[in-house]
């Protein structure tokens, strides 16, 4: 071990495997990201209405949520917590267009499940390991966060969602 260390072999190794997990990382992570919030956004210009899309540091709240993700893969937590933005709809969509709006995020969630599943089930692009490894990677988070976006919270999609429902009743 010691003459890997004095080599430089243990660090040029811990180095390339990281690059390679980070893009790995951004691979399944970001398109769950940047189409959850597309759909918000294009749901409602295709309803007519205004929407934006904000960065995290744009609100006082998600810029401490940004800052806490930092912190959590600095310290190593053992999660990850992520707050790219959000869009902000303009014009007071009634409820009934306000559920599917806000629907429309976690939606893409059960989307990529769902071809996640598929692509599992059918072996379809499982020539490698990292491809097996992607699907279940991309199944368990958009599992995840399909679940999560649906809560009854404050601040997370399932909230508008129910609540918007709940106002047509």
């Amino acid at each position: 071990m010691v003459n890997f260390i004095d080599q430089g072999k243990i660090n040029k190794a811990k180095s390339s495997w990281f690059t390679s997990d980070i893009w790995f990382t951004v691979a399944v992570v970001a398109p769950c990201i940047v189409l959850h919030e597309l759909a918000h956004k294009f749901v409602a210009l295709g309803f007519g209405y205004d929407a934006v899309f904000f960065a995290f540091y744009h609100q006082q709240f998600t810029l401490i949520l940004g800052l806490l993700a930092i912190l959590s893969v600095t310290y190593n937590w053992g999660f990850l917590l992520i707050v790219p933005g959000f869009v902000r709809i303009f014009g007071g969509p009634p409820p009934g267009v306000n559920a599917l709006i806000a629907f429309a995020g976690p939606a893409v969630h059960a989307a990529f499940y769902g071809a996640s599943v598929l692509a599992q089930r059918n072996n379809w692009w499982m020539h490698t390991p990292e491809h097996r490894d992607f699907w279940h990677m991309s199944r368990k988070l958009n599992g995840f966060l399909f679940i999560f976006n649906m809560l009854p919270l404050p601040g997370v999609d399932g909230f508008k969602v129910y609540t918007s429902l709940f106002q047509l009743l």
